[in-house]
C-alpha cells in the first residue's frame, strides 16, 4: 500500500492501461473461442444438411444392359460411376402356360458361371423383394449390395426392369406321352421332360 502510495501519477496511469490492454486482451481471446466454437458449430450443421439433402436426391437405376445387369446410382448434384449389381447375367424371362391352359408362373433365365439357370416364379409373388432373393439365391445368384433391405429393393427394381422384355409364353407338357399342344395339335412327350406339375412346385 505504502508503496502504491510513492508511485508517481502517471506511472499509475501507465499501471492501469496495461491493466486494462491485458484484460481486453483474455475477453478477446474468450470472444474469438466462443465465435469459433460457434462458427465450427455451424459449419457442422450445415455439413448435416446438405448430407441429408444429398441422400434424399440419391437414387438407383437398375439397368439391363446386354445380359450385364448394372446399377446406376443417380445424384442430382454429381454423377457416380455405374457397377456391376449381381453375380448373374440376364437371358430372359417367359411366361409359362401348360398344355391344359393353365398360367400364372413365368421362368427367368439366369447365366450364373457360364450355366444357364432357371427360376421358377410365381406371377403374383414375383414383385416382391424377399420372395425373388430366395428364388434366386436357391439357383446360386448373389447381388453384390451388402444390406438384405437393399438386395431385396435392387431384386423388386430389376423385377420392374425386366418385365417389358418378356417373351411370348412357352408351353410347358401336363404329363408325358402324346399331350394336346393346341391348334388340335399334338406332340409326344418323352419321359425325364419337365412336367407343370413340377414346375408348380420349383416356383413356391
Amino acid at each position: 500500500m505504502t508503496n502504491m502510495l510513492n508511485v508517481a501519477p502517471n506511472e499509475m496511469q501507465i499501471f492501469y492501461e496495461k491493466e486494462r490492454i491485458r484484460t481486453d486482451a483474455a475477453l478477446m481471446r474468450e470472444y474469438c473461442k466462443s465465435d469459433i466454437k460457434e462458427a465450427y458449430q455451424r459449419k457442422k450443421e450445415v455439413r448435416h444438411e446438405l448430407q441429408r439433402e444429398a441422400r434424399k436426391a440419391q437414387y438407383d437405376d437398375i439397368v439391363v444392359a446386354g445380359n450385364e445387369i448394372i446399377i446406376r446410382k443417380r445424384n442430382s448434384w454429381i454423377d457416380i460411376p455405374e457397377r456391376r449389381a449381381a453375380n448373374f447375367k440376364f437371358r430372359g424371362l417367359f411366361p409359362l402356360i401348360s398344355s391344359d391352359g393353365d398360367g400364372g408362373i413365368s421362368a427367368l433365365e439366369l447365366e450364373i458361371m457360364d450355366a444357364a439357370r432357371y427360376v421358377y416364379l410365381i406371377d403374383s409373388k414375383a414383385g416382391r423383394g424377399g420372395y425373388l432373393l430366395r428364388k434366386i439365391m436357391a439357383v446360386g445368384g448373389q447381388i453384390l449390395v451388402d444390406a438384405v433391405k437393399d438386395q431385396e429393393n435392387f431384386l423388386r427394381k430389376f423385377w420392374v426392369a425386366i418385365l417389358p422384355l418378356r417373351t411370348d409364353a412357352v408351353m410347358v407338357p401336363t404329363h408325358t406321352g402324346w399331350v394336346s399342344w393346341g391348334n388340335s395339335a399334338f406332340r409326344f412327350v418323352e419321359k425325364g421332360a419337365t412336367l407343370w406339375e413340377s414346375v408348380m412346385k420349383a416356383a413356391k
